[in-house]
């Protein structure tokens, strides 16, 4: 959040004993992330985090927005 980037946490730093303590995570460049509300979207992609690791990230389903557009006049 801090540095507006998105991070790459692998799976077995989320269930490390330490990050449950602290309740921060080390991503894969080396940089301590907390975790973010979930309001506001992921900034660019950390470039360290993407050339250690250039697996791409899980995308999110795109919400449909047809049912508003149903009820409010254009």
């Amino acid at each position: 959040m801090i540095d507006n980037r998105a991070h790459k946490v692998i799976g077995s730093e989320l269930c490390a004993s330490h990050a449950m303590r602290t309740g921060r995570y080390e991503a894969v460049c080396g940089h301590l992330v907390a975790p973010a509300p979930l309001v506001d979207a992921d900034g660019a992609p950390c470039a360290r985090c993407v050339q250690l690791d250039p697996t791409p990230a899980a995308v999110s389903p795109r919400r449909r927005r047809r049912g508003l557009r149903r009820l409010l006049p254009a």
